[in-house]
């Protein structure tokens, strides 16, 4: 009754010996894996998780962030075309080429080398070389490298400098001018202002000069885009759209007419009462500044404008010689005097009696208007004879009124382009003096007046880190990363303890599943190849039983729960290189996490399999060791005899008793 007591008491303790055995397995496996560095560099490798982050990470993540633009560009940038899976695509491909596959390997796995003995607590320091500095002096090549596939140079064009032209160009038809802009026409003006070479040069060398200050090269930088060679294809773009318009009506109306209105409107009639209507005064004005003219004086101001654009004259004053055309003048409005002229006198009748027809003589010879026609008076005689004093009136009423000339100043050009436009002439006037200058102090200011979380304590941070020389330590962990977090410090201390602590004292583990063992062993059995049995049988038991979860179990039900998690993570994503990746990511975790298993349960099965082969040999051993029984002696006869008899019968039962308890066999007990 004990020994069946003792053996139920053993079978529990091989369920605690189960539980204890599994956790002891699961820390080895942790401890040789996790906390290896050679084994987590073999573990990336074996993951293609160099060529994984480029290809399948980086693409699909880049591209979700490009899907809203809005998040990270700013208004002067919002009309910028954004081409998520080919522009993601190339932005990897320039990250690539900046830290290739293999680079980012050896950095990994120094990484690894210096910083995982630091956590588990087997070294207290450490150093990371970053080397840095190389990679980020030769990203301006690599940049424009890319720029090109990226269509940069025609992207910002297009968004920035065609839009703002575009809206210039309004403004103007805005004022009077007959000019039709499409989006397409002002791409093309923009373009050919700053073709996309240009700017692509202009961003490579912005990026030069950042990068070497990044690199402590230079302490300071200074970036300048100068604009004034631009100016010569601004002129000659303006001169085309105004030839695409009607400029010189516009011109005419706003600038030129007003001047000489000025002159001519000041007047209503002639003599003999010829009227000069507004109509008449247009129309001579028009006279005084043809097309060609107004066009030849439009050319002039703009070659004058963009002098003071680019700053090659202070001041904006244009003269517009008006002399030549005076005479031009004089002659259209005597000609409109003389047409009035010619209808008046046809319109008076004939003299019907001699006295009208000397008072009619008497008026024509003092140049008054007759009020009849004497015979032998012809119309011609009459109009020449009335006509003489036009053109004395004409030139002192009228074309001494214009001016020699007039001057187009700054007001005229506010007054012809509006005051908004003047403004951003008047900005792009210190632009193309200066050019457009950014500096380190520009930066600072930037990132001292934002409100984000990055600091100029972190742009010094990453200035300290790019140099060759900088050597990234606990010290620099410490007061860079875990600075200011106390919580985050007091907890990292704790962990990277209680790692120390347990990596020391692991094989500790050992003891207490040991000491079950032991247990199981003798409450087990009565000899020492029964308790050897005991021992072992849990060992088999429980070896077995974790291979089985970990593969057959495994490969029977594992597939329908993997594909059951990936229906669950992508059912409400939308776009489909997220999809892939998520499903990407989770065959990448299921193939590590089946090495993992596969390589615990392997370790099981080695226990199961040396348990298995100690309890055989120990039952092998223990038939060999027991031999052959021996023979009974003759006994003496008689009363004796039955006396011996009844005593050898005591002791065969109790013999008996002692050999079927050794050799007896239960479900639990293989002996």
């Amino acid at each position: 009754m004990l020994i069946f007591l003792r053996r139920i008491i053993a079978v529990v303790l091989m369920v605690v010996f189960f539980a204890l055995f599994l956790a002891t397995l699961l820390i080895g496996q942790v401890q040789n894996t996790i906390g290896n560095p050679a084994q987590l560099k073999t573990e990336l490798i074996q993951s293609d998780i160099y060529n994984f982050v480029y290809d399948d990470l980086a693409i699909p993540l880049i591209a979700d962030a490009l899907e809203n633009p809005e998040d990270f560009l700013n208004d002067d940038l919002a009309d910028l075309e954004i081409r998520p899976d080919e522009d993601a695509e190339q932005i990897v491909g320039l990250l690539r080429d900046f830290l290739p596959p293999e680079e980012l390997q050896w950095r990994i796995e120094h990484v690894i080398d210096e910083f995982i003995p630091y956590i588990t607590g087997d070294t207290d320091e450490f150093a990371i070389q970053l080397q840095l500095e190389a990679r980020v002096e030769e990203w301006p090549n690599l940049l424009q490298g890319r720029l090109d596939a990226l269509q940069v140079g025609e992207r910002l064009t297009d968004a920035v400098l065609a839009p703002a032209l575009e809206d210039a160009l309004k403004s103007l038809s805005d004022q009077g001018l007959e000019l039709t802009i499409t989006s397409e026409r002002a791409i093309e003006i923009a373009q050919d202002i700053a073709p996309p070479d240009w700017i692509e040069t202009q961003v490579v060398a912005a990026s030069r000069a950042v990068a070497d200050y990044l690199t402590r090269t230079d302490e300071e930088f200074t970036i300048t885009i100068q604009f004034s060679d631009r100016v010569p294809r601004v002129t000659q773009a303006l001169k085309d759209v105004l030839d695409e318009a009607n400029a010189e009506g516009f011109l005419f109306d706003e600038l030129i007419e007003p001047e000489l209105k000025k002159a001519l409107g000041s007047f209503t009639e002639v003599s003999h009462g010829i009227e000069i209507s507004d109509q008449d005064i247009k129309n001579a004005i028009e006279a005084v500044a043809p097309a060609p003219w107004v066009r030849e004086q439009r050319n002039n101001i703009i070659d004058n404008v963009s002098a003071y654009i680019s700053s090659e004259s202070d001041s904006l004053a244009i003269e517009v010689d008006l002399e030549e055309r005076a005479a031009t003048a004089a002659s259209e409005l005597i000609d409109l005097a003389v047409q009035k002229l010619t209808t008046l006198i046809d319109d008076i009748p004939a003299c019907t009696s001699v006295s009208a027809a000397l008072t009619a003589a008497s008026d024509i010879q003092l140049g008054s208007f007759p009020s009849c026609v004497p015979g032998g008076v012809s119309g011609s005689l009459l109009i020449n004879t009335l006509a003489a004093p036009f053109e004395d009136e004409i030139q002192n009423l009228i074309v001494s009124q214009i001016p020699a000339s007039f001057t187009f100043t700054e007001d005229d050009l506010t007054q012809l382009v509006g005051d908004s436009s003047i403004e951003t002439i008047n900005d792009i006037r210190r632009w193309v003096s200066d050019g457009f200058t950014y500096t380190e102090s520009d930066l600072r200011l930037d990132i001292a007046e934002q409100n984000s979380d990055f600091t100029l304590d972190d742009l010094e941070v990453i200035r300290d880190n790019l140099d060759d020389d900088k050597v990234f330590t606990q010290v620099d962990f410490t007061e860079r990363v875990l600075q200011g977090r106390a919580s985050q410090q007091a907890n990292f201390d704790r962990i990277r303890d209680g790692i120390g602590r347990g990596r020391d004292l692991w094989m500790l583990v050992f003891i207490l599943p040991g000491f079950v063992l032991l247990l199981i062993a003798f409450l087990g059995g009565r000899n020492w190849g029964s308790r050897l049995r005991w021992a072992m049988f849990p060992v088999l038991i429980s070896g077995v039983a974790i291979w089985v979860a970990t593969a057959p179990v495994y490969d029977r039900f594992a597939a329908d729960g993997i594909d059951e998690l990936i229906v669950t993570a992508t059912k409400d994503l939308d776009r489909q290189s997220t999809i892939d990746l998520v499903i990407v990511a989770i065959n990448r975790g299921v193939e590590i996490a089946e090495r993992w298993k596969d390589d615990f349960g392997s370790k099981a099965l080695q226990f199961a399999i040396g348990a298995g082969v100690i309890f055989v040999l120990s039952i092998l051993l223990g038939k060999i060791m027991g031999g052959k029984p021996k023979r009974k002696p003759r006994g003496p006869v008689g009363k004796a005899a039955k006396v011996n008899a009844r005593r050898e019968s005591v002791l065969d039962e109790l013999r008996n008793d002692t050999e079927t308890t050794r050799l007896e066999v239960i479900p639990d007990d293989p002996d």
